[in-house]
């Protein structure tokens, strides 16, 4: 499913010019190779921070010829910072920013307002607040938002536990109760699973 090799040389065109370590390069990679792979016309990602993983996801969707990606993250308190810090940081072009939409604020705050723009999602990365009910109410909401097939990318699917908290089962627990596979992917603790 996700193989490496078919876009590999996609990939190294656009790493951004900072040096990333490797763990969090795989994880990149497995989010460019998701939308390459599933073409999703809608990607909702929550905690763009340093926006690389915004970088990735948005190639894919240059590439792709398709799509927009829908984020947000209370570091930025607006749009237009969050476009010029990140076409500053990791290079954004103007075909990847033509395929941004940015919303400042916390996504108990903006996920619905996500939703009443950008409907139905093809694809949604959970990166944000890794707490147990944060994680809980984002997949949710996701879920209730993916259409038929959709992606669900869950990073540190256990919480924060390289930040030495304690790990917790909030995703797992849904994908069982839900009685849906998922796997792991990356180097990271990256899960993902796919709505039916």
């Amino acid at each position: 499913m996700l193989d490496r090799p078919a876009f590999h040389p996609e990939i190294e065109r656009i790493e951004p010019r900072q040096r990333m370590e490797e763990i969090g390069l795989h994880y990149q990679e497995s989010l460019y190779l998701l939308v390459r792979s599933y073409k999703p016309q809608v990607v909702v990602e929550t905690g763009t921070r340093t926006g690389v993983a915004t970088k990735y996801i948005l190639a894919g969707l240059v590439a792709n010829g398709a799509g927009v990606l829908a984020s947000c993250d209370p570091l930025y308190k607006s749009a237009d910072y969050a476009v010029d810090k990140l076409r500053r940081t990791v290079e954004l072009t103007d075909d990847e920013i033509d395929r941004f939409k940015f919303y400042p604020g916390e996504s108990k705050d903006t996920l619905q307002q996500i939703a009443l723009d950008w409907s139905p999602w093809g694809m949604f990365v959970h990166d944000s607040d890794h707490s147990a009910v944060n994680m809980l109410m984002e997949i949710h909401f996701a879920w209730d938002h993916l259409s038929g097939g959709g992606v669900l990318v869950v990073d540190d699917y256990q919480g924060d536990t390289w930040q030495g908290h304690k790990p917790h089962e909030a995703f797992t627990s849904f994908c069982k109760w839900k009685k849906i596979e998922w796997q792991k992917i990356g180097r990271k603790e990256t899960a993902i699973t796919f709505k039916p």
